[in-house]
């Protein structure tokens, strides 16, 4: 595969990473996120970062093999190659950055309402005899088989 190649299949690889992000962003932007997509978005992102992981080690290769080096001032097309790559990595990095926000943003929301239930669980409840009963740390009802 020849440099130009290379170069053009991480650009490819660069914007399905960025459909991707979008997607992942509108899911955890959502009030209430959808567990089995996000896990979707999750493994299509990895599958994608592991292509762009395999062209990118095949830059490196030739790199070396033709003596070469980014922005490849050499030839104008490996240029503006580079340069898209270099734009549009930057512009997925504040992707990613927002969809670490927002991630973390369910996280303490999620922390906040678990904190909350056991505090309730704590404080007891009302049993039979209405006298306030602990049953411990557990939510819900207390099974014997």
């Amino acid at each position: 595969m020849q440099m130009n190649e290379v170069l053009e299949q991480m650009l490819n690889s660069l914007v399905s990473l960025k459909e991707i992000l979008s997607q992942e962003q509108d899911e955890l932007s959502a009030r209430q996120v959808n567990p089995a997509f996000l896990h979707r978005v999750t493994e299509n992102k990895n599958e994608q970062l592991s292509i762009l992981k395999h062209f990118d080690n095949q830059r490196l290769a030739l790199d070396e093999q033709l003596s070469v080096k980014p922005p490849y001032p050499h030839s104008p097309e490996l240029n503006a190659q580079w340069s898209q790559i270099h734009e549009l990595t930057r512009v997925l990095s504040q992707y990613n950055h927002r969809n670490g926000l927002l991630l973390n943003a369910h996280l303490e929301n999620n922390q906040q309402s678990l904190a909350f239930l056991e505090q309730k669980q704590r404080q007891g409840i009302y049993g039979p005899n209405g006298q306030t009963e602990n049953s411990g740390s557990h939510l819900g009802r207390k099974f014997s088989v």
